[in-house]
This record gives structure tokens, C-alpha cells and sequence, in this order.
């Protein structure tokens, strides 16, 4: 045999040999690791939360009549509305046409602004009875003197008594005026006010449903007011609501703000659930929100029932549970061997996202975080970069 055939034969060999072990290599499945690492495990649960205004408001027509204006009253002159402005609690945002009972009013405001005047000036009468007092005086030092009789210092006395009961009935009758005129100014002020429409909280206006000279009827919503405030609805599952009550704080995620977390405590939990799903709403009250956030949008609230700090921890993708022992296992990588390990734990805390590992797993080990239910035991593995 020629020796170049030999070379040719031992070559073919050889690719033949590195093909194989090529494929083989190929074959090998890559994994994802995670490192097993220290934090905090939770005692949790979790529930969707929805933003919801704090009121929402009607503005109804309590008397019948023709709308005058639904906006703002800037003297004479009045600015409509439009949907999305703000107003603040009893404020004047419209009125009803009220017929003639303004002009009533006026004239009982007139008629109350005279008899004050006059209680301030007092009665005209007031200076005759200061000369009478002044006469009867100088009439009481003459008799001393014997230059006035006794008759006239009498005489003179029940003038001035009987001026001084006339000018006190005067008074009393005046008194009674201002009284009787302050009612009626009271009552028919209140029957104006039946005719006024007010915010009935701080919120946004709506769009109205009547428009400037429409007529209404008694009960009639004109428009809504949101409220600016806002709750937090979160809905949880009944297996929840011994974690919810237990709670020490909320953790909320909004959808919208994907960046951001958010602490609060629970202030109310309704203790009636839902008969269909079997859930129940969970009020929380946040200590902060963000200044864009709007009613309806919608988020994830973890309410933190307990805390284990510097626990080992794992991604839940990783753990297997037992569901006949009620223990679990995961996959432990090993570099030297480059083959997986199915390794059993005992678990503390499990949350969404992570579980807490009380024995079988040390700091910095790699376990399979990713398709774990498609791993076997002692297989060779290559870690995805």
C-alpha cells in the first residue's frame, strides 16, 4: 500500500472521529443559571389593584326652572364650563332661574338696612328728652332755693317719664322689626339657595347635561364632579386574606409605572367578598402617589406579611414542588463535571418571584432558573452565555 493512502485513511479517520465528537458536543442542551444569592424572603400575597376616584358627586337641580348659567359667575357675567375643570366643595358653579324672589329679596334688604339705620342714630325723640332733663334739673335746684313749687318739679317729672316710656316702646317696636325683617331676609335667602347649584366636592366638572335656558326639573343631575382624590382597590383571594390581615405594609406597582414601587398600609378590608370570584376588596392607603396617575388605570399590590432578612434565595422558576411531600427540588450545576444535580431543599417563605431556601442549597451555587421541568438528573449541560 501506498504510503499516501495511508495518510488519506488515517485523515478520513480522524474528521470521521471529530465529526462524531462535534455532534455530540452539538447536542449537549445549553441551561440558564441563576446564582443562588442572600435577601429578604417575604411572607406575602398579592392582589390586582384598580385606582378609583374617591367620590363621584351629582349636581342636581332641587327647585324646577329654567337653567340661568353653568359655570363661573364673574360679576354680571357668567364663563361656562368645560368638561375637565376643577372646583372646590360648595362652590357656586350654576343657578336656576328664581322668578321674582330676588327682586324680594332686595327690597326686604332695604327695608332691614333702614330700621338699622335708624337703631344707630336712635330716636329722634332722644334729644327732647334731653331738655327735658336738662329743665327739670334746673327746676329741682330752684326749688331747693324756694323759687319753684313742688307741683311744677312733679309736672316736669312725668314729662319726662312718660318720654322715656314712649322712646323705650319705640325701641322695642324697633327691635322687633329688625328681628322680623332679619327672618324673612333668612327665608328667602334659603329659598334662593334652593335654586343655586354647588359642587357638591373638590374634583373635575363633567360634561352638563343641560345647557344655559334649558329647563329642569327638580332632581335632575346637571352634571357629575370626580373627585381629585383617589383609592386604591386591591382584590385579593380568600387564601390571601391571612397574609392581608397580618400585613405591616403594602408594596404597589403600577402598570403604567413600570419603574417605580410604592408603600402603604391597609385601611380597610370589606368584609363582605365577592359570591362569583370569591374575592375581596382590600383598600389600601398609599403615602405617596404619583401626580399622573389616573382613575381606572391598574397595578399589582404585595402586601408584606413578615420578612426574613440575609435568607438564601432562589427564583421560584427554579424550585419543583413535591406536591405528594410538600418539599421541592432544583437543579445545582457543577462546574467540575459540568452536569446537573437533582438536589432536594427544604424551603421557608415562597413569593411570586423568589423562595427562601432553609437547607440544601449554599451561597453562589448555579441552579437552573429557566424550562426546569425539561432537565433530568446527572445530564451534561452547557450554561448559556
Amino acid at each position: 500500500m501506498k504510503i499516501s493512502s495511508v495518510v488519506k485513511i488515517v485523515l478520513t479517520l480522524a474528521a470521521l472521529g471529530g465529526g462524531y465528537f462535534g455532534l455530540r458536543e452539538l447536542a449537549i442542551p445549553e441551561v440558564t443559571l441563576t446564582a443562588v444569592r442572600r435577601g429578604s424572603a417575604v411572607l406575602s400575597a398579592t392582589g390586582n389593584v384598580t385606582v378609583l376616584s374617591e367620590f363621584e358627586g351629582k349636581i342636581t337641580a332641587p327647585e324646577k326652572g329654567n337653567l340661568k348659567y353653568f359655570g363661573r359667575k364673574v360679576g354680571d357675567k357668567f364663563k361656562n364650563f368645560t368638561e375637565g375643570e376643577t372646583v372646590q366643595k360648595d362652590q357656586l358653579v350654576g343657578e336656576i332661574d328664581s322668578g321674582n324672589l330676588p327682586f324680594r329679596r332686595d327690597q326686604i334688604q332695604a327695608e332691614l338696612e333702614k330700621y338699622q339705620t335708624r337703631k344707630r342714630t336712635g330716636s329722634p325723640r332722644q334729644h327732647e328728652l334731653q331738655r327735658l332733663e336738662r329743665v327739670l334739673a334746673s327746676t329741682q335746684e330752684l326749688h331747693a332755693k324756694g323759687h319753684a313749687s313742688q307741683n311744677s318739679v312733679k309736672d316736669l317729672e312725668v314729662s319726662v317719664n312718660s318720654l322715656k316710656s314712649f322712646i323705650q316702646a319705640d325701641e322695642m317696636e324697633l327691635d322687633y322689626s329688625i328681628r322680623r325683617t332679619e327672618i324673612e331676609l333668612k327665608q328667602i335667602n334659603d329659598q334662593l339657595a334652593r335654586f343655586e347649584l354647588r359642587a357638591p366636592c373638590d374634583g373635575i366638572v363633567m360634561a352638563p347635561a343641560y345647557l344655559a335656558g334649558d329647563l329642569v326639573f327638580a332632581g335632575n343631575t346637571v352634571s357629575k364632579v370626580t373627585s381629585t382624590k383617589k383609592l386604591i382597590k386591591v382584590e385579593v383571594n380568600q387564601d390571601d386574606l391571612p397574609s392581608v390581615r397580618k400585613s405591616k405594609r403594602v408594596l404597589i406597582n403600577f402598570f403604567s409605572f413600570p419603574d417605580r414601587e410604592f408603600e402603604g398600609k391597609v385601611s380597610m378590608l370589606v368584609e363582605i367578598g365577592n359570591s362569583t370570584t370569591q374575592r375581596f376588596t382590600v383598600f389600601v392607603k398609599p403615602t405617596t402617589l404619583p401626580e399622573q396617575l389616573l382613575v381606572g388605570q391598574t397595578g399589582e399590590a404585595t402586601f408584606i406579611a413578615d420578612e426574613h432578612l440575609n435568607a438564601l434565595l432562589i427564583p421560584t422558576s427554579a424550585y419543583v414542588a413535591d406536591s405528594i411531600s410538600g418539599s421541592g427540588s432544583v437543579f445545582v450545576y457543577n462546574p467540575d463535571t459540568k452536569t446537573l444535580e437533582k438536589r432536594k431543599i427544604k424551603t421557608g417563605y415562597i413569593s411570586l418571584t423568589t423562595v427562601e431556601v432553609l437547607e440544601g442549597l449554599k451561597e453562589g451555587e448555579q441552579i437552573v432558573s429557566v424550562d426546569v421541568d425539561q432537565q433530568r438528573d446527572s445530564i451534561r449541560v452547557h450554561p448559556k452565555l
